[in-house]
C-alpha cells in the first residue's frame, strides 16, 4: 500500500512539474514581447477592423502580399466586414511563438495572440500572428476571425 501511494505521489508531482514548467516557459516567452509585439497587436486590431483592404495591406509583410492576390484579400475583407464596427476588445493573450526561415540568418519569429472582441453584429475571437522584422518592428503575418455572426 505504501508503495502504491509513493508511486501515486510521484506521478502527481511529475504532472504538477510539467504544468508548472509549461506555464513558466510560456510566461517567459510572452514577457519577451510584452513591450514590442503586444502593443503592435493592440494598435493593429482597430486598424484591421476598419475593413479597408489598403489599410490591411499596409500591415502585411511583402512576402504575404506576393502570395495573396488583391481579389482574394478583397473577398476576405468583404466577408469579415459583416461583423460591423469594432466596439471593444480585450487584452491580447499570448498564444505561441515559432521561428520561420530556411537558413539561421533568415530566421524570424512569429508571435501569436488570441483576442476576444465585440463588434457591432456580434462577438468574435481573433487569432493573430505577427512577424518580427528588423529593429523589433512587426507585420501582420496572418489573422483569423471566428464569430457566429459570420456564419449567418
Amino acid at each position: 500500500m505504501k508503495k502504491i501511494l509513493a508511486i501515486l505521489g510521484f506521478v502527481v508531482f511529475a504532472i504538477f512539474t510539467v504544468f508548472a514548467s509549461d506555464w513558466g516557459y510560456t510566461y517567459y516567452k510572452s514577457s519577451q514581447y510584452k513591450e514590442t509585439a503586444l502593443p503592435y497587436v493592440e494598435m493593429v486590431i482597430p486598424e484591421i477592423s476598419k475593413w479597408d483592404t489598403e489599410i490591411i495591406k499596409q500591415h502585411m509583410p511583402p512576402e504575404s502580399l506576393q502570395n495573396t492576390s488583391d481579389e482574394k484579400i478583397k473577398g476576405i475583407v468583404l466577408h469579415l466586414s459583416r461583423l460591423g464596427d469594432l466596439e471593444k476588445f480585450e487584452k491580447p493573450e499570448f498564444s505561441k511563438i515559432y521561428s520561420v526561415g530556411k537558413a539561421e540568418e533568415d530566421q524570424r519569429n512569429i508571435v501569436s495572440y488570441t483576442v476576444e472582441a465585440d463588434y457591432e453584429n456580434g462577438d468574435a475571437t481573433i487569432d493573430i500572428s505577427v512577424l518580427e522584422g528588423q529593429e523589433k518592428s512587426f507585420h501582420v503575418h496572418n489573422f483569423m476571425i471566428n464569430s457566429s455572426a459570420l456564419s449567418e
